[in-house]
């Protein structure tokens, strides 16, 4: 933070953390690794340390549904997330958005990406609404994700997850005509090739290698969740993807939720959304991977 915006800030956190009943007489502020989209910052205080997430030009809502999903999570009680103390999005002057939740910090064990799997597991198995969507309107990454309530998967599926990023790849022009054809040919397939009604599973979202860390005694923690109801697969899909999850998380969460055969003829409908996402973030390094997915189901 240059000095501006430090004095700024340092005023405006200053006044959150007298609410949450620590003065903060004495602030310090160090910059952390945190991913790509935000600037992040240790904070300590007299009273304890934080976790703080900075967006100088973040979307409206953009830090409360972050808080959402993870209170979201909390609410079953399967698997850790980092407590939440407050936030504020675009605030009117200097427009700075700020999440500043709990400093969590630990080293794997042995049995960490166990637990992981054994409770991502329980997250999916948790009860949950009939219908499938999201009733209120979140994130992928800093990209606006639509959402609603649907009666199949399917439909939720198609209309709210892979028909935005096709549509934000076109006003970008990250998307030719045959690619587009293309995906809009693989919709028809996804209709025949995913599961119309699977159980409703509350998903984290965005199931990176990035997203998920280890607290104290090696436990897991979720963060940076981008919840949804649906099938469960989507979350082990992404998970596959990139990478980041070792043998003993999936032989856990196979255990207590045991995968289908089917799973791995259509993991990568389910991947085919977030390289859209990417795509649509990031540029056409995303593309090859899309082509060589739409070449798979439609030769």
């Amino acid at each position: 933070m240059n000095n501006e915006h430090n004095t700024a800030f340092c005023k405006l956190l200053k006044e959150h953390l007298e609410r949450l009943q620590d003065p903060a007489e004495s602030l310090q502020i160090r910059r952390v690794s945190g991913g790509s989209i935000n600037e992040a910052y240790a904070v300590q205080t007299q009273k304890q340390k934080y976790f703080l997430k900075i967006h100088r030009r973040a979307p409206e809502r953009f830090f409360q549904c972050e808080a959402a999903g993870l209170a979201a999570i909390r609410t079953t009680q399967t698997i850790d997330v980092p407590d939440v103390y407050t936030y504020e999005d675009n605030r009117t002057g200097d427009k700075a958005s700020f999440i500043l939740a709990e400093w969590v910090e630990g080293k794997k064990t042995k049995d960490t990406e166990r637990k992981l799997g054994e409770r991502l597991a329980a997250l999916h198995s948790s009860p949950g609404p009939v219908r499938y969507g999201l009733n209120h309107d979140n994130f992928i990454g800093t990209i606006p994700q639509p959402n609603g309530l649907y009666s199949t998967w399917t439909a939720y599926y198609i209309t709210k997850r892979i028909l935005p990023q096709i549509e934000r790849g076109i006003e970008g022009n990250g998307m030719d005509s045959e690619r587009k054809n293309r995906l809009f040919k693989i919709m028809e397939r996804m209709e025949k090739d995913l599961p119309e009604q699977p159980d409703v599973s509350l998903l984290h979202g965005d199931l990176w290698g990035g997203n998920w860390i280890t607290g104290k005694n090696g436990e897991p923690f979720l963060i940076d969740p981008a919840i949804l109801y649906g099938h469960h697969e989507m979350d082990l899909a992404f998970a596959e993807l990139f990478g980041g999850f070792s043998a003993d998380f999936y032989e856990a969460y196979a255990y207590f939720l045991p995968i289908e055969k089917e799973y791995q003829d259509r993991k990568e409908l389910y991947q085919l959304f977030y390289l859209l996402v990417h795509l649509n973030l990031f540029g056409e390094t995303y593309g090859r991977p899309i082509d060589r997915i739409l070449k798979k189901y439609l030769s």
